[in-house]
């Protein structure tokens, strides 16, 4: 018999559980640090309960027309990549010192850009196979996490320096426009999946 995902959760809580009882400090400083490690994967867990709840439709092939709009989705992902490099490069070499000494500002931001280039490089690596419409859905999901880890990175640089604060309201309108984005795209990619699998 293979075991279920209820099967797997279970066996996870079992096991938190068991820790935080042996140590407490873990088990509490893992439940205060969840929403902040979480937040860069916000876009691909939204990603995901769509994705359960379109599975009939992921699991269809691509139609034609489609393939053509691929090819571009995969070179921007390569342009982006190249992009989250070079500014990894750019801000390691600026903030040497700092990074030294064990500044949190650029560490911050260096992950989340660190995270950005990851997120690029796979959506790239996704558009290889087209054989169903998952990997074309994941590849999106990738750019978005992508273009969000960018500026959660910003938003918390701005909101570590001191004079900078006030343009983090910036980042914070940005987001929430993102968030609104995303949103109108999984209302009309369900209408869509809908449609062809009703």
């Amino acid at each position: 018999m293979k075991p279920s995902g209820k099967w797997f959760g279970a066996v996870f809580l079992s096991v938190y559980m068991a820790l935080s009882l042996m140590f407490p400090r873990v088990g509490l400083s893992i439940i205060l640090r969840l929403p902040k490690f979480l937040l860069p994967f916000v876009p691909l867990i939204l990603y995901g309960i769509v994705a359960i709840a379109t599975r009939k439709y992921l699991w269809i092939a691509p139609m034609e027309p489609v393939q053509g709009d691929l090819d571009k989705q995969q070179a921007a992902s390569l342009t982006l990549a190249g992009f989250s490099f070079t500014s990894l490069n750019l801000i390691i070499s600026f903030f040497k010192t700092e990074i030294a000494s064990g500044n949190h500002g650029p560490q911050q931001i260096l992950f989340y850009l660190s995270l950005a280039l990851a997120c690029f490089v796979a959506s790239y690596m996704t558009l290889r196979y087209r054989t169903k419409n998952i990997f074309p859905f994941l590849s999106d999901g990738l750019i978005d996490s992508g273009f969000w880890s960018i500026m959660i990175g910003l938003l918390m640089f701005y909101l570590t320096v001191p004079g900078l604060e006030k343009l983090s309201l910036v980042f914070f309108v940005l987001l929430a426009f993102y968030l609104a984005y995303i949103a109108l795209h999984f209302y009309y990619h369900i209408q869509y999946a809908r449609k062809k699998c009703p």
